[in-house]
């Protein structure tokens, strides 16, 4: 078996950061309402498509289900996106120096920090004008 690179630790982290971000969303023991089951597929949502099955007494509770799931995945979208350059993390990486981030991005900055140590440095997030030069900066919360 082949050890972990260090963009497979970046898939598992980005994965883990997402699904805790809409954990709060979705309560881990709810039992599904009586109802019927409703499907939703989306393309192009953070560059992949998404299958969304919603169980609800009815289309319209199950419409307004699947609005929330987007609109929670837009906002998070513009905080974390990478490819967005009006992103909060965008405006970070283009920054030369510091600059206030709100709750959300500091949570997921945090946790990359916890998996850096835990990782040995494997998953390792450098970011701003001058990451090359292996700028760390320290969030306090």
């Amino acid at each position: 078996m082949n050890p972990m690179t260090r963009r497979d630790w970046l898939k598992v982290g980005i994965t883990s950061l997402g699904a805790a971000a809409l954990a709060p969303a979705v309560p881990a023991f709810a039992c599904p309402p009586a109802g019927e089951t409703y499907s939703f597929h989306h393309d192009y949502v953070l560059g992949t498509s998404l299958d969304l099955c919603v169980a609800a007494p009815d289309a319209a509770v199950a419409a307004a289900a699947e609005r929330t799931v987007l609109d929670e995945i837009e906002r998070l979208r513009l905080v974390l996106s990478g490819y967005d350059p009006a992103s909060e993390l965008s405006r970070v990486n283009q920054s030369c120096g510091p600059v206030p981030v709100s709750p959300d991005l500091t949570e997921v900055l945090l946790a990359y920090e916890h998996w850096q140590r835990k990782t040995g440095g494997t998953l390792c997030l450098l970011f701003g004008a001058t990451a090359s030069a292996a700028v760390y900066i320290l969030f306090v919360p």
